[in-house]
């Protein structure tokens, strides 16, 4: 399956909406069709140094080629549990510092940069003004969210902030959003074990619920970092504190108005279908030559959807 067919898998079409058995069928209808030939063309097209450790062996049963994509183990998946919150602490400062200074010395022009490296080597772009106008169109067609004006405000404010910080950066920015992205899921089950803690509200299958959400979007999250999107310290930096307080704010909203707090994720996901929507209609012909990152074939391919 190609990267083309995994992000319109996985990003316009949202999981939870669909009955598991039907998705999990169209699925597997595209992978029979699509599977075959695709990564070892794209893999003599592309003219990427592969990285070691990529999607080499992704567990369906067949070898498959080295991809231009990170392996996760660089950053994300570290281990079976925490250490105490001191010692993540100071593993994580000395492990930013370094990644500080290489950022530092690459913008000075100290350091080389590496255009090999993902997410500079992928070739992928995205228009701002395609991404508003799909906005406009979605919502003069009727999908609009109501949404508090607070909430609108504070979108508006934000949609604008990415389009100046991650401007021609769109795999940078699709792992922002996808940063903010599993927060309200965080932040409602807190709420819920809050309220069943006090013996206020019980309510299982709704956790149950948000736990496969925040399942599914970790998984975007992962595909995005091993499309390097998280490569640079500033934009982690920006990310991990955007939603440190995301998760504050939300849990306020929640304690008032847990509806407010459900509008304003809608918009987050309705922005986000138009993001991704453009993205695939700008690069739909790069991303038909590009294999899909070893995550998302797992994911996708192997995973339970839906974590129920």
């Amino acid at each position: 399956m190609t990267i083309f067919t995994q992000l319109l898998l996985a990003f316009t079409l949202p999981p939870l909406r669909l009955r598991p058995h039907l998705a999990s069928s169209r699925l597997a209808r595209l992978t029979m069709a699509d599977e075959r030939g695709v990564a070892t063309d794209s893999t003599k097209r592309s003219g990427f140094r592969f990285s070691s450790g990529g999607a080499s062996s992704d567990g369906l049963g067949d070898s498959k080629p080295s991809s231009p994509y990170l392996p996760i183990s660089e950053g994300y998946l570290d281990g079976d549990k925490p250490d105490a919150a001191w010692a993540l602490a100071a593993t994580n400062f000395v492990k930013q510092g370094r990644t500080i200074l290489s950022q530092i010395g690459e913008t000075v022009g100290l350091l080389p940069g590496d255009p090999l490296r993902p997410p500079a080597c992928l070739g992928l772009s995205l228009s701002n003004e395609a991404v508003k106008e799909a906005e406009r169109r979605r919502e003069a067609a009727g999908g609009s969210v109501d949404a508090h004006p607070v909430s609108r405000t504070l979108y508006d404010v934000g949609c604008l902030l990415l389009d100046n910080l991650f401007d021609q950066r769109p795999i940078q920015r699709f792992w922002f959003l996808e940063i903010i992205a599993r927060i309200p899921y965080f932040s409602y089950v807190s709420m819920l074990h809050l309220y069943e803690s006090f013996g206020w509200w019980r309510g299982p299958e709704l956790r149950k619920v948000h736990n496969a959400e925040e399942w599914n979007e970790l998984h975007h999250l992962l595909i995005m970092e091993a499309l390097g999107g998280n490569a640079q310290w500033s934009d982690r930096f920006l990310g991990y504190h955007v939603a440190f307080a995301y998760y504050w704010f939300l849990l306020g909203v929640y304690l008032c108005s847990p509806r407010i707090a459900y509008q304003f994720m809608e918009l987050l996901e309705a922005h986000a279908v138009d993001t991704y929507s453009t993205f695939v209609k700008e690069n739909r012909e790069r991303l038909s030559q590009l294999p899909p990152p070893a995550v998302a074939r797992s994911y996708y391919a192997e995973g339970d959807l839906y974590y129920f």
